[in-house]
């Protein structure tokens, strides 16, 4: 099951006509061993190696599109930029890539601008002084990369505690107004939702050797088998579905027959 047939899959959930991506990272416990502190690197505070995971995932299909396993040392946004590299022979205009607040900055935003990659994401206070100082809760602001200026919608949220939750976006107003970005936001819980299969239930840290082969080995097969896992649940969920609906049908037919 390739992530070009998961993609081209013609019976995909969307969100109003929109396929819903994220992208988010991870760190990974290693064994110890010298090959894979050499390779992997150790994170902080730390004795044992430690590599940094992350994914595209189909939040509301549940699929992994395209995985990355690197150094502990990688940065998120480099890894993004692999994931968007691959993603952008595939996209199309009605894809939207949902990211944390640990992703935005001005090379990455002008990446998806630039490839016509549609994105999301949620920003800390303090990333650009204008949106902090903008009492608007839906406006525009240019940023400037590389002497391009970049032209960025700003969404405010009020959230239930009254905390305001700040996302920026390059999605034009005639296709989701300001209302429509909380629930849209959300979506990125999807990701989350498959991380707790991988880790949890896959056990991907439980890795079968302590050697680089072996690590990027059971890496990219709990990917693949996480995909394998979510489709067999799918098909099991609609054949219950079906045998469902054709006993009420049937329970139906005897009510009837005896009144």
């Amino acid at each position: 099951m390739t992530s070009e047939s998961m993609l081209s899959e013609k019976s995909l959930k969307n969100y109003k006509g929109h396929r819903i991506f994220a992208i988010d990272g991870t760190e990974l416990e290693l064994a110890n061993s010298n090959e894979l502190t050499d390779y992997f690197g150790k994170a902080r505070s730390t004795t044992s190696p430690r590599a940094k995971a992350s994914v595209l995932c189909d939040v509301i299909n549940g699929s992994i599109i395209h995985a990355e396993i690197a150094s502990s040392h990688s940065a998120e946004r480099d890894l993004a930029i692999k994931h968007l590299e691959y993603f952008k022979k595939h996209i199309t205009r009605n894809d939207i890539v949902i990211f944390d607040r640990g992703y935005p900055s001005k090379k990455l935003i002008g990446y998806s601008i630039k490839n016509n990659i549609t994105f999301l994401m949620r920003v800390s206070k303090s990333f650009n002084f204008e949106i902090d100082n903008t009492n608007e809760k839906d406006f525009d602001i240019y940023l400037e990369n590389d002497r391009v200026r970049l032209e960025i919608r700003v969404i405010k949220l009020v959230l239930e505690t009254g905390e305001i939750e700040t996302l920026i976006t390059n999605i034009d107003r005639r296709v989701f107004k300001q209302d429509a970005f909380m629930e849209l936001y959300f979506l990125r819980w999807g990701i989350e939702t498959r991380y707790d299969v991988i880790k949890n239930k896959l056990q991907i840290e439980d890795f079968s050797g302590k050697t680089v082969v072996s690590v990027l080995q059971d890496f990219y097969a709990t990917m693949y088998l996480c995909n394998i896992c979510h489709k067999f649940q799918k098909v099991v969920q609609q054949d219950f579905l079906r045998i469902l609906e054709s006993f009420t049908s049937r329970l139906k037919r005897k009510k009837l027959q005896n009144t």
